[in-house]
């Protein structure tokens, strides 16, 4: 079992809070993207073993339960694409697709378990040497 940080418990805390206060501002929310309205995914295309250049594409797909369907990821409002105005905002919040924080935080990602990774590592090469004293 992994012990955490009182670092990690307290980021985890104010993380926690902001999914919170996003949920309680817009509740009507998309689910699936979180209100981001589309997933992104950042990969390198270069064959394996090969890096063709510096950096890495990036795909963004929309997601299908909000802007695939013309919906407001962040209110749920109707947002229909008007071909003259791409960047027209949702009638409902005002949200255009360019804020920079639109969605829900992420979730908090603790890394407390490396340390523990770290502590079983070195009981292994410390038993391996104390075993290989003895052999000897």
């Amino acid at each position: 079992m992994v012990e955490h940080t009182e670092g990690c418990l307290q980021q985890g805390a104010e993380i926690e809070k902001l999914r919170e206060e996003y949920a309680a501002k817009w509740p009507g929310y998309c689910r699936k993207c979180e209100g981001w309205g589309a997933f992104t995914t950042q990969y390198d295309p270069s064959s394996a073993g090969v890096s063709l250049s510096p950096g890495s594409m990036m795909d963004c797909d929309p997601c299908p339960d909000c802007s695939e369907k013309e919906l407001c990821p962040r209110c749920g409002g109707p947002m229909p694409y008007d071909d003259d105005q791409p960047d027209k905002p949702c009638a409902s919040c005002g949200w255009n697709g360019y804020e920079e924080t639109p969605g829900m935080p992420p979730e908090h990602e603790c890394y407390c378990w490396e340390k523990e990774i770290d502590e079983i590592e070195e009981r292994v090469l410390q038993a391996a040497e104390d075993w290989r004293h003895l052999a000897l």
